[in-house]
């Protein structure tokens, strides 16, 4: 399933550079997922880094059709690259891939700055590769992007204010 979005962020490039990069703002976003064992990690530099995140999730926190799939906990890994391009542009990618689980979500992402405010605009693929269940899943699963993208903002409302 195909999706895109936009959000802003009231702050320069350079400053919305920096939140990705810190694991803080990581796990804060993730944190509303009722996730398990979460680790995160950073390397490279504000200008051009990779963010890996791994999580488990119970599958009590499913939509009922997916939990006949999943018993018990599901580990996943994100892995989130940035590189700047300039002084007001940035692009990104995102790849999440869950253990034992025919699943799979990438996208890619560009931030640019426009004075005082950064957007964001992504645009990726979710696919889960059950025969004959997969597109009612992947509907399913889609409704949850906007929760998602709304713990990122929470979460980068935060920062924002911790570290202006």
């Amino acid at each position: 399933m195909h999706f895109q979005d936009s959000y802003s962020y009231p702050a320069s490039l350079t400053q919305v550079l920096k939140m990705y990069h810190d694991p803080e703002f990581t796990k804060d976003r993730m944190e509303p997922g009722h996730l398990l064992d979460e680790k995160v990690t950073a390397s490279g530099t504000d200008e051009n880094f990779s963010v890996t995140a791994s999580a488990k999730v119970d599958s009590a926190q499913l939509p009922d059709k997916a939990r006949r799939f999943i018993p018990g906990q599901l580990s996943f890994t994100m892995e989130e690259s940035w590189e700047r391009l300039s002084e007001t542009e940035a692009r990104g990618t995102l790849v999440v891939k869950v253990a034992g689980a025919p699943v799979s979500f990438t996208s890619t992402s560009k931030l640019t700055q426009n004075g005082g405010e950064t957007t964001r605009t992504i645009e990726g693929d979710l696919k889960i590769s059950i025969p004959f269940l997969g597109g009612k899943l992947e509907k399913e699963a889609a409704r949850f992007i906007p929760q998602v993208i709304g713990a990122e903002q929470a979460a980068a409302a935060k920062w924002l204010k911790e570290n202006q």
